[in-house]
C-alpha cells in the first residue's frame, strides 16, 4: 500500500514562471516530496510518530498549500508504507513516484545505501539533476552514521538527526521537542528545493541509473568529509 498524505489530481497549471511566483509544472507531478528510507527494524516508528508529522505540518505552514496541487492545504508526500522490493514492482510504483516528485528527501544511514530500492530512489532524482542542470534536488537527512557514506553524497547538504533519531523516544519527551525544533528550522530550505524544481520533462521516465547506482554503493573506502549541516542552531 502506498501512503500519500492528501491523496489528489494536480488542479492546475501554472501559465508562466517568474520571480516570485510559484514554478510551472505540467500535469505529471504528483507529489511534493518523496519520503525515501529503509524499513529496517524499527525506524518506521520514528519516522510515523516523529519525524513524518513534524514534516508535514511544518512544510505545510512554510508553503502554505501542496505545490503540485494548490487546493490542497498541505504538501502531498509519497511515503511508501512496506517499502516495496525492487522487480517489477519496485519499477511501475516506486519509480513512477520518485519522478512524480518534485524533490527527494532520503533518510541516510549505512542501512540505507545497504538497500537497492533505497539507491535506485536517489539515483533516480541524481540523474533528474543532471539532465536538468538543476541542483538541491536531493534534500538528506541523517538518522544515523554519517561518518562513512559514499562520496558521490559527500557535497550534498544535509540535516543531522542522528541525535535525536531514537526509536524509543517519547511523544513528549524534551528530545521529541529539540527534534521539533530541528525539523522547523529546516523547511525552509525544504521548500527552496521545491520550489525550483523543473517542468516535468517526460524524457526522465529513459533515464540510465546504473553507473550513479554503483556510486552510491557503500564500500570501506568512503570517507565522510565535513559537510555543513542544515537547519542547525
Amino acid at each position: 500500500m502506498i501512503l500519500s498524505y492528501h491523496l489528489g489530481r494536480v488542479s492546475r497549471r501554472v501559465a508562466e514562471r517568474k520571480k516570485g511566483a510559484l514554478p510551472s509544472y505540467n500535469m505529471t507531478y504528483k507529489y511534493d516530496v518523496f519520503l525515501s528510507y529503509r524499513n529496517h527494524g524499527r525506524w518506521r516508528d520514528w519516522i510515523e510518530l516523529h519525524f513524518l508529522p513534524n514534516l508535514e505540518h511544518y512544510l505545510g505552514e512554510d508553503l502554505g498549500h501542496s505545490i503540485v496541487d494548490p487546493k490542497t492545504s498541505q504538501p502531498k508526500i509519497f511515503y511508501d508504507k512496506n517499502n516495496l522490493s525492487g522487480g517489477q514492482r519496485w519499477r511501475k510504483e516506486l519509480k513512477e513516484g520518485v519522478l512524480s516528485s518534485l524533490v527527494l528527501v532520503p533518510l541516510f544511514s549505512r542501512q540505507y545505501f545497504g538497500s537497492p530500492s533505497c539507491r535506485k530512489e536517489l539515483a533516480y532524482m541524481l540523474a533528474k539533476e543532471n539532465h536538468s542542470d538543476i541542483s538541491g534536488l536531493v534534500v538528506p537527512v541523517v538518522i544515523h552514521d554519517g561518518e562513512d557514506f559514499p562520496s558521490i553524497v559527500q557535497e550534498i547538504q544535509w540535516l543531522k538527526l542522528s541525535q535525536y533519531a531514537n526509536v524509543r523516544m517519547l511523544e513528549n519527551s524534551p528530545k521529541a521537542e529539540k527534534l521539533c525544533e530541528k525539523i522547523m528550522k529546516w523547511t525552509p530550505e525544504l521548500k527552496k528545493a521545491i520550489m525550483k524544481a523543473p517542468t516535468y520533462d517526460t524524457a526522465w521516465e529513459n533515464l540510465a541509473i546504473t553507473d550513479l547506482e554503483q556510486k552510491l554503493t557503500m564500500t570501506t573506502e568512503s570517507q565522510q568529509t565535513s559537510v555543513p549541516s542544515l537547519g542547525e542552531g
